[in-house]
């Protein structure tokens, strides 16, 4: 399998240590871990990972904000919705805007380990 170097964006101090702990298990890299849209933004433009994780419910604006206007400046940006609440109309409104995936929270391995692998092959 392919190594990435990920954001995580997630408010949630323990959903956000699951997600790194996990991706760590894959053998990946964390280089950030985000709480917020803006600091979400901010962060791929400095560190500009292979792959953001990124929680729909944020603190100042949607997740869905943050990756539309990180996919508006980085087309090719791999981005995997977490989401508590997999409504049918917004999986298509993100997979619409470029979004490459989802996983249900409470985020299990094997699911998250499943999707990443696919993506990276796909994508990276």
């Amino acid at each position: 399998m392919k190594h990435a170097r990920v954001l995580v964006v997630e408010d949630e101090a323990v959903a956000a240590s699951v997600i790194s702990d996990q991706m760590r298990r894959l053998g990946h890299e964390i280089v950030d871990c985000a709480t917020t849209g803006a600091a979400a933004i901010a962060s791929y433009e400095k560190n500009r990972p292979d792959m953001v994780t990124m929680d729909v419910n944020l603190p100042d604006f949607s997740g869905m904000e943050a990756a539309r206007r990180i996919l508006r400046a980085h087309p090719k940006a791999i981005i995997l919705l977490v989401t508590c609440e997999p409504r049918e109309k917004r999986l298509i409104d993100a997979l619409s805007a470029g979004v490459k995936g989802y996983v249900e929270k409470p985020v299990q391995f094997q699911q998250l380990r499943d999707i990443v692998e696919s993506l990276l092959l796909h994508y990276l």
